[in-house]
């Protein structure tokens, strides 16, 4: 955009990242400061529609989630969002550059509605929206999970549209429930390993930012899926699972609102999934990454808004 204030957020940590993870901040940062810039002068100026705001409002949280994850601090982004407002109480709205940069935002967003599909990278696992979906069927938003061959997110199938848990397993599930951090009863996100000083609970990455102890919620599987899928499940390497080997097949269904609660959770989160055997025991553990979800469902909504 037009002002460049402040040091960069990517500096005040990049010295402690790995090189790959100094570049993914670099970019949100640039992200993160554009964003900043052209919402403040849009509060000032007028300068976009509402799907426009909109748009830009999503990539601002794309990006401060993946800063976050990085190791800034939320303190951190609401001071860059002040000094971006008071830049804006400043500038002349009908500047050239202004205008110019204004202009730029509103041809990116005119070739960002013509995207179909696009994957939201976590630190382990993605989430993948896909437009198409929307009016052809299958899933829409999903986070593949191969450690357990399984897919949850949002499906369009011959039942209609739903939050859904499918996989395969060598045994028959007859319940599913996801463990998350009660945000009533904590005010952030809870580090076991104590800034890495500790090993992952399970040496899972994704139970290193888990639901604490003393402050879980469960959200329950509403409804078990029996018969055919549409939204069948697929591996890591993009083929379905031998039948022989994995013979049982699960699909449960989960409250509507269950992606908003993970999407309100921080992106570095883990939620651990629970799955229930015949005899009402917990047979299996599984982990999804929150990661940019919000952002992911922001790009479904801008299809449809």
């Amino acid at each position: 955009m037009v002002y460049r204030y402040a040091l960069p957020l990517a500096l005040l940590i990049g010295a402690s990242l790995p090189t790959s993870a100094q570049a993914q901040a670099a970019r949100a940062d640039v992200a993160f400061v554009d964003r900043a810039e052209a919402l403040a002068l849009d509060e000032s100026c007028h300068l976009f529609n509402a799907r426009e705001r909109r748009s830009l409002e999503a990539g601002l949280r794309q990006a401060s989630a993946t800063l976050m994850r990085t190791g800034v601090r939320q303190s951190q982004l609401d001071e860059e969002l002040v000094r971006a407002r008071r830049a804006a109480i400043r500038a002349d709205c009908n500047h050239p550059d202004i205008q110019a940069a204004a202009e730029h935002i509103r041809q990116a967003f005119a070739g960002y509605l013509t995207m179909r599909q696009w994957q939201f990278d976590g630190r382990v696992q993605s989430w993948t929206a896909d437009r198409n979906r929307l009016d052809l069927g299958g899933w829409a938003l999903y986070q593949t999970l191969p450690q357990a061959q399984a897919r949850f997110g949002l499906a369009f199938t011959d039942d209609g549209d739903g939050i859904l848990l499918t996989g395969r397993t060598q045994t028959q599930m007859t319940g599913a429930a996801l463990v998350l951090r009660d945000t009533s009863r904590s005010q952030g996100p809870y580090d076991a390993t104590a800034g890495g000083i500790l090993q992952p609970p399970g040496g899972q990455v994704l139970a290193s930012y888990g639901p604490p102890p003393q402050a879980q919620t469960r959200i329950w599987a509403s409804a078990r899926m029996m018969g055919p899928l549409t939204a069948y499940p697929i591996s890591e390497n993009g083929e379905a699972p031998a039948p022989e080997a994995m013979p049982q097949v699960y699909s449960f269904r989960f409250p509507d609102d269950t992606l908003q609660r993970l999407a309100g959770l921080d992106p570095r989160e883990g939620v651990k999934v629970e799955l229930y055997g015949q005899d009402g025991r917990r047979d299996q553990d599984i982990w999804l990454e929150v990661g940019e979800l919000r952002a992911a469902i922001d790009f479904l909504d801008a299809a449809m808004n």
